[in-house]
């Protein structure tokens, strides 16, 4: 039957922010590994009182045993204060994270002309410049616009479900829906104003799987105006384009009796919105629809 003792001058030990204990002991009569750790294990203290006074009691951290010849041999028990593992999230316990980063969007035409200030000296007596009707960079080409830092709603939402929800079928399907939008009511939001931008998922040491979405979201927009179109609908992440045409634009010079042409403008012919995503069901992700709470 194995046997334990401890080692002459076994003990090294430090204090600090993580203190730490070695006792080095001789393992007798053991014949093979497991029965050297055995002993070892069960022949030593469950913990360490460093001063003696109990004020710093370590507890067993992991043992560590090496032959040394035949049936001997060297083993040394750690002491040391163990770092807590994290706690995982239950199922039905997600994680939101978001920003209201938008980034830029080029912009035609402005919120209004503050004022319009012409050319005297090439056109004498002309009262405004041509009327560009608010839109930015107007040139014989087309119109340049600017580019806006405008707001956002982006968040990402962290899951942890259960095998018998997360199953080989289920993620396919959650993947195929990427680069889709809510064909219902989603957070909150109405129908097509959410786009499920991103999925990834991960099998966790617990059981679970840890599912990852990112969402997009940019309201829907109804009867609004582009110059003279008027009554134009357009969900979040439809498209909206513009055919364009030129336009000779008149204005008042003094002493003319009537306006009188004073240059090209570009004008909108006709406005177009296309839709450029699928709707999807996003009951089918199994988190809910719901907006959270927290």
């Amino acid at each position: 039957m194995a046997t334990v003792s401890e080692a002459y001058r076994a003990e090294t030990g430090s204090d600090g922010a993580s203190p730490t204990v070695d006792v080095s002991y001789f393992i007798f009569d053991a014949a093979t590994l497991q029965a050297a750790m055995n002993a070892l294990y069960f022949a030593t203290p469950a913990a360490f009182d460093v001063y003696g006074d109990l004020s710093l009691v370590l507890p067993k951290a992991g043992i560590s045993v090496e032959r040394a010849e035949n049936d001997l041999w060297n083993g040394v028990v750690n002491y040391a204060i163990q770092a807590s593992q994290p706690i995982a999230p239950p199922e039905g316990a997600p994680e939101y994270a978001g920003d209201a980063n938008g980034g830029t969007h080029r912009v035609l035409r402005g919120i209004a002309t503050i004022n319009r200030y012409p050319n005297a000296v090439s056109q004498p007596g002309l009262v405004e410049a041509p009327d560009q009707h608010g839109f930015i960079g107007v040139t014989k080409d087309g119109i340049e616009g600017v580019d806006l830092i405008i707001p956002g709603f982006n968040w990402t939402e962290t899951h942890y479900l259960s095998k018998a929800v997360a199953t080989w079928t289920y993620l396919r399907t959650v993947s195929e829906m990427r680069g889709t939008v809510n064909s219902a009511v989603f957070r909150g939001f109405a129908a097509g104003e959410v786009l499920l931008a991103d999925v990834s998922w991960t099998i966790r040491g617990s059981g679970d799987v840890q599912v990852n979405f990112a969402f997009v979201r940019i309201p829907n927009k109804t009867n609004f105006a582009l110059d003279y179109i008027t009554g134009i609908n357009k969900k979040g992440h439809e498209y909206l384009w513009t055919f364009w045409q030129d336009k000779v634009e008149t204005g008042t010079v003094q002493g003319e009796p009537s306006p009188v042409e004073i240059g090209v403008v570009r004008e909108p012919r006709g406005v177009y919105v296309e839709k450029v995503y699928e709707e999807a069901d996003f009951s089918l992700l199994s988190i809910g629809t719901g907006a959270p709470t927290f």
